[in-house]
């Protein structure tokens, strides 16, 4: 696995980083079209999670040394749970919930990016891997399809994470 650090206050790094969020935008769009193919998908899926782990939400320097704030776990299981509360939701909303008020209920999920973006908690590649699944849901097959797609990834960055910390 890739264990580069990609810092976001250097020039080279900046570079990588806007690359991967092209990519990101174009495979998620993509796949929710239907256009992908599922070998090149997880292949994608995985690069974007490689990225998403080994960029730095922000870069302290200390004592000559680059200290990387990185994006936890926890705060990419967090807004997975959000996507699949909605999803269940969808499946069992029926006629008590419109798919229109679970949709809104989603793009929600938008603002806590900022928010979280803001603080510094995610970094830039997370936040536009989300931000283009949640564009690109406008039917329940949509929300389907974005979940299997979410779910790929979190256990595509949790083999990451894992491995990084054991090595």
């Amino acid at each position: 696995m890739n264990k580069e650090i990609l810092c976001p206050n250097r020039p080279e790094d900046r570079e990588k980083i806007f690359k991967a969020r092209k990519e990101i935008k174009d495979t998620v769009t993509n796949f929710m079209e239907g256009k992908a193919r599922p070998e090149i998908l997880l292949e994608t899926i995985e690069e974007i999670a490689t990225v998403v782990s080994g960029e730095a939400i922000d870069c302290k320097f200390q004592k000559g040394k680059v200290k990387p704030v990185k994006i936890s776990f926890t705060k990419i299981r967090k807004y997975y749970e959000q996507y699949l509360e909605i999803y269940e939701r969808c499946l069992a909303a029926g006629k008590r919930e419109s798919l229109e008020t679970l949709l809104l209920k989603l793009y929600m999920i938008k603002s806590y990016l900022a928010y979280d973006r803001a603080r510094k908690k995610i970094n830039s590649t997370f936040e536009e891997f989300l931000t283009t699944l949640i564009t690109n849901v406008n039917s329940e097959e949509d929300l389907k399809n974005g979940k299997l797609l979410f779910e790929a990834f979190v256990g595509f960055i949790r083999g990451i994470l894992e491995t990084t910390k054991e090595g």
